[in-house]
């Protein structure tokens, strides 16, 4: 995956992701995301709520882009 690939999922994450945070418990210690993609929204828990994110996924580029922000 490209750069520009990248910089369109952030644009495209940032406003699912708003939407998907919302969703979840305010008393979650712990997520599972499963195509986690590059860990944007688990990040943004994660800085927010302080919420352990664990991520899966199948790109090994997004995958290791996810290992930092996871």
């Amino acid at each position: 995956m490209n750069k520009d690939a990248f910089a369109k999922t952030d644009e495209y994450l940032s406003n699912l992701g708003e939407d998907l945070r919302r969703l979840i418990p305010l008393d979650a210690k712990t997520i599972l995301d499963i195509g986690c993609g590059q860990g944007l929204i688990g990040k943004k828990l994660k800085e927010e709520r302080g919420i352990k994110v664990v991520g899966i996924e199948s790109n090994r580029e997004a995958a290791e882009v996810a290992k930092v922000n996871l």
